[in-house]
């Protein structure tokens, strides 16, 4: 297999499109993922489409089964979350994703086959409907699936980029994933929660679902960090607000005087203050080693290095010119930034001057998998 990728845009950038859909995979693309990962099911008329849940009504407007549909009909469903449908963004065949990954061959692709398609249609169906689909892309792409069975087949296929969607992260599932043996094993994070302090080791390398600020936020800092951060978010900045809402929830839950003042604390100081370090920490770790994404060079556009480094001065940041112009060029060719760069490319972002911008490099680089 090709290098571990460090970042995969899960069913495309799904925080700004429509999940498994092709608007959501170009966005994913244009800022910068060189690893996406899909969902696939069958149609009823056993067209390989890309959607994740069992039944169509999350994402459109349609109940039921996915398999109930032909493709022809499912390719006109308009997707997005409830009340927000898009008509530019409807159900997707595999087929049409491949196509656009073609015009994209620096990307990669995992793609998910569906227990569900399986359990209707039998796994001869849905490898004789997928593989054919991405045969042209046969280097490019993994497999990865919760049924390890479709996996062995698939392999007998000849198909070696394989990965094994693991339920439980225990001594017998890494068991029977060294029998199983493929190169990958895949899990949520939520799995390793309490049980493991570093990814088991073994002959695969691991894919590690929703690493996100929520996830980070929770194991790095507890529940109680947890909660002042939502109070903080409601608030929306508004001290008083804050002070209100924690009040009420001390009301609701019966706690006691020092707990709320702890709490009316952490919901207005300290838990934004440390969910920011926390996220700062995520970008740099995740840019470190990794491509400039596309969204940073929009930056460098309207920032020259020069202009950069005297904005960053009246910022009270210690930036040479050399550094900005090795980080300005980095940027403008998609090159892998150093551990020293990425911390500079947080600090950069974070100034009031540059931050109607460091949503796109933020959520470029930091969403989940």
């Amino acid at each position: 297999m090709d290098p571990t990728p460090e970042l995969v845009a899960h069913r495309g950038w799904n925080r700004r499109e429509p999940e498994n859909t092709l608007p959501a995979l170009a966005a994913a693309l244009a800022a910068g993922a060189r690893w996406l990962e899909v969902d696939v099911q069958l149609s009823a008329d056993r067209v390989p489409v890309l959607f994740h849940d069992r039944t169509l009504e999350r994402c459109t407007d349609r109940d039921g089964p996915v398999a109930e549909l032909p493709a022809t009909e499912l390719v006109m469903l308009p997707t997005g979350p409830a009340g927000a449908r898009r008509a530019d963004a409807t159900v997707p065949t595999l087929d049409a994703a491949v196509a656009l990954l073609a015009r994209h061959p620096a990307a990669r692709l995992f793609v998910e086959l569906k227990r569900v398609s399986m359990e209707r249609f039998g796994r001869e169906a849905m490898l004789g409907a997928a593989l054919p689909a991405l045969e042209a892309m046969r280097d490019r792409v993994t497999l990865i699936s919760f049924d390890a069975e479709v996996l062995r087949m698939a392999r007998s296929l000849g198909w070696e980029r394989l990965g094994w969607i693991l339920e439980t992260v225990d001594a017998f599932a890494l068991a029977a994933a060294q029998a199983l043996d493929v190169p990958l094993l895949v899990a949520d994070r939520e799995r390793f929660a309490g049980t493991h302090t570093a990814l088991p080791a073994g002959a695969w390398a691991w894919m590690i679902f929703a690493v996100g600020l929520v996830v980070m936020t929770i194991t790095g800092t507890g529940v109680g960090n947890t909660f002042s951060l939502m109070i903080a978010d409601w608030a929306g900045g508004n001290l008083l607000l804050a002070i209100v809402l924690v009040g009420i929830a001390s009301l609701v839950l019966g706690m006691g005087l020092p707990v709320t003042a702890a709490y009316i604390v952490l919901a207005t100081l300290s838990a934004p203050a440390l969910n920011q370090l926390i996220v700062q920490s995520g970008l740099a770790d995740a840019l470190t080693g990794a491509a400039a994404p596309q969204a940073l060079s929009t930056v460098f556009l309207l920032f020259t290095p020069d202009l950069l480094v005297s904005t960053a001065q009246t910022n009270g940041l210690a930036i040479t010119l050399d550094q900005a112009q090795a980080l300005a060029d980095a940027a403008m060719a998609g090159q892998v930034l150093t551990a020293e760069q990425a911390r500079l490319v947080v600090d950069i972002i974070a100034m009031p001057e540059v931050a109607s911008l460091a949503g796109s490099v933020q959520d470029a680089v930091l969403s989940p998998v």
